[in-house]
């Protein structure tokens, strides 16, 4: 879809794409490693995407929010969070905070939009640390806790399982 997108705004001469990813993307994440493997994928086509469009007038941004809060019931078919630390220690922003932050980054044509002072910090310091402190790290945040369930919720069978 980005390259159908990509060359009929390039042969326009202007336009913007932007690329929903998430600060995960940078990480190693156990319990969670399919989430964070498709999103660095839209991170590494969105950033070579916007240096091959650039010169045409297209921008392609990747913007990476925290969990994002949206109404009651939207979020049925996504992974389950509700029994983590990353859910329960990790600030989240409101779907229209998101909304604001992808319009700005398409009139910006930024590269990549993290924000928040967490997902910011998180992004920074990818690579920073040693490979088993941040296995050790998105592990505790990632895996699944049957004592942070809800209770009118059952703890999935298996990580990522959707209930």
């Amino acid at each position: 879809l980005n390259h159908w997108a990509v060359k009929r705004m390039k042969a326009r001469g202007s336009g913007a794409i932007v690329n929903m990813s998430s600060a995960v993307a940078t990480r190693p994440a156990p319990y969670f490693a399919a989430y964070a493997a498709s999103k660095a994928f839209i991170n590494s086509l969105s950033q070579a995407l916007h240096v091959e469009a650039k010169p045409y007038g297209v921008s392609v941004s990747v913007v990476h929010p925290p969990e994002v809060r949206t109404r009651p019931n939207v979020n049925r078919q996504k992974a389950d969070l509700s029994g983590t630390l990353a859910l329960r220690l990790l600030p989240s922003m409101a779907d229209y905070a998101v909304a604001k932050v992808v319009l700005k980054a398409a009139h910006g044509g930024q590269r990549s939009v993290a924000p928040g002072i967490v997902t910011w910090l998180a992004m920074a310091t990818a690579g920073k640390l040693p490979e088993w402190v941040d296995l050790m790290l998105m592990a505790a945040l990632f895996k699944p806790r049957s004592w942070l369930q809800p209770k009118d919720r059952p703890v999935p069978a298996k990580p990522n399982e959707l209930v």
